[in-house]
């Protein structure tokens, strides 16, 4: 049976002196109280990175160029695809900019 793929998303794996940056849901009814990677959806006409790059600035404050994703894995159940980086370098301070989906920003040991 085939399947109509809906959604796009790209996360990312930030690493911090051996600590794993995680965003904890909040808000949304979807996965409140998890600690999940950020990311999120990539919008109609925009690429994977181009996408990952705005969703960090958006959701974390952080400025990442392409060039600093490092492709990790993709992962594909029925309609959904996420993409997995790994961010080489960026500029800025992790902060919570979606209060509204999220508690919190906090890197954790894994």
């Amino acid at each position: 049976m085939p399947y109509e793929l809906k959604k796009v998303s790209a996360v990312c794996v930030i690493e911090k002196a051996g600590k794993y940056l995680f965003v904890k849901r909040a808000h949304t009814g979807m996965a409140d109280g998890f600690y999940m990677l950020p990311g999120g959806h990539v919008d109609k006409g925009e690429s994977v990175l181009h996408a990952t790059c705005r969703e960090l600035k958006e959701e974390l404050g952080i400025e990442v160029k392409e060039e600093d994703l490092e492709f990790q894995l993709v992962e594909s159940i029925k309609t959904h695809i996420t993409f997995f980086f790994k961010v080489k370098k960026y500029l800025g301070i992790p902060q919570n900019r979606e209060p509204e989906k999220h508690d919190e920003v906090v890197f954790l040991s894994a």
